[in-house]
């Protein structure tokens, strides 16, 4: 009987393990804020803030209406430039309950991006309150801010599409409510996990594990790819983390394909982190659950052991549906 995962089990860790509390605001101790770079900026308001606009169209065009806050938001985001010469704002978006913007450092700062950042909420803060749109400064955003940084080729092209495609997702997800449901808690695989997704995928045979090993021969891949690619023709469901490249595009190809898929996640989901990419395409067709560690389960370093243990829980997810399915 397979173990359980060590990382299911915060009352059971190993001696070299550390506790890792992620912080999306937190900055990379690894980068000079201060020097020639691009960043993705995402800025929160607070949930009792007014909303800075309203998203309406379809999933072929959208439309950013701006509230008075928004306004004030988007001049505090062109002011930026007219403090900092070194910065450029080559894209944004004015959602209703944040901010992405991306900014481009030309050349050295005087301080870190994070006077820049506080510079833009302070202005557009007060310009709130001036209007009388709320009592104090400090009720409009959040502490802190996220950022993206820049750092392969690529990668701009791919946060500029992810801007843009901002007010697109939000329709997606009203249209599609259940299909990005959370569930607090599920048993599956002899483990609890938190899930987000269409829990009506638990009932979709078959399904197959999706494992690439470089143990495996040439031979043994290849017949493994025709068990995954027989589940996705008999409209089956694939479940994997889908960690290597050769799993990965197996994902790709239920994309593609209209297959369904069950993903294993190391990383929690947060009640605003959506899946992105492929994974949020799956979701909205309704073809993607997502499992990941619950709440109340301690965030840890991802090893070569965790993945293996994944891949055994993935497995072990797949036996149980199918064992039902015969049941």
């Amino acid at each position: 009987m397979s173990q359980p995962l060590t990382m299911l089990n915060s009352n059971d860790m190993p001696v070299w393990y550390r506790r890792v509390c992620h912080n999306h605001n937190r900055r990379a101790f690894w980068h000079d804020y201060t020097s020639r770079s691009y960043y993705m900026i995402t800025v929160n308001i607070k949930a009792d803030a007014p909303r800075l606009s309203q998203i309406n169209g379809d999933t072929l065009k959208q439309f950013v209406n701006l509230s008075d806050a928004g306004r004030c938001v988007t001049e505090a985001i062109s002011s930026i430039k007219q403090k900092y010469r070194q910065c450029t704002i080559t894209n944004r978006v004015i959602m209703p309950d944040h901010v992405h913007f991306i900014i481009f450092v030309k050349s050295t700062l005087p301080q870190g991006l994070g006077a820049v950042v506080s510079f833009f909420k302070l202005k557009a803060a007060n310009a709130c309150t001036g209007k009388g749109l709320i009592h104090t400064p400090s009720q409009l955003f959040e502490q802190g801010f996220n950022d993206r940084i820049v750092i392969r080729s690529g990668q701009l092209d791919t946060l500029k599409r992810y801007v843009k495609d901002n007010p697109r997702r939000l329709l997606i997800r009203r249209a599609n409510p259940d299909y990005f449901f959370r569930e607090q808690v599920i048993e599956l695989g002899g483990h609890r996990w938190g899930a987000i997704g269409n829990t009506d995928l638990l009932h979709q045979a078959p399904f197959a594990t999706v494992h690439f090993s470089s143990r495996l021969s040439e031979f043994e891949w290849s017949d493994r790819c025709d068990t995954y690619n027989s589940c996705l023709a008999k409209e089956g469901t694939l479940v994997s983390p889908f960690i290597h490249k050769n799993e990965a595009a197996f994902l790709r190809r239920a994309f593609t394909d209209g297959g369904n898929v069950i993903k294993l996640d190391f990383n929690q989901y947060s009640p605003r982190r959506k899946p992105g990419g492929d994974l949020f395409e799956l979701c909205a067709d309704g073809r993607a659950l997502i499992l990941f560690p619950p709440p109340e389960i301690e965030n840890f370093n991802i090893s070569r052991s965790h993945c293996r243990l994944y891949n055994e829980v993935a497995a072990r997810i797949a036996a149980e549906l199918n064992n039902k399915r015969g049941g």
